[in-house]
């Protein structure tokens, strides 16, 4: 059913609008490599040499937007 209805939209796809949506939605997902490893490392505990805040920030951050 779901292979239907995605391919319905398929076929009723503007392909003027792919021009300008798919560099944004890649430039969006580039983004998505970019700053998490920033946090991790400004998150980084030097003195007991873990992560664990790093990784506590992101389960957080995913609660407090609802997702």
């Amino acid at each position: 059913m779901a292979v239907i209805i995605l391919e319905q939209m398929a076929l009723n796809v503007d392909t003027s609008n792919l021009l300008i949506a798919m560099p944004v939605l890649a430039a969006a997902g580039a983004l998505g490599g970019f700053f998490p490893p920033l946090v991790m490392g400004a998150a980084y505990d030097a003195a007991v040499n873990s992560y664990f805040n790093g990784q506590m920030l992101f389960p957080v951050t995913a609660a407090a937007r609802g997702g």
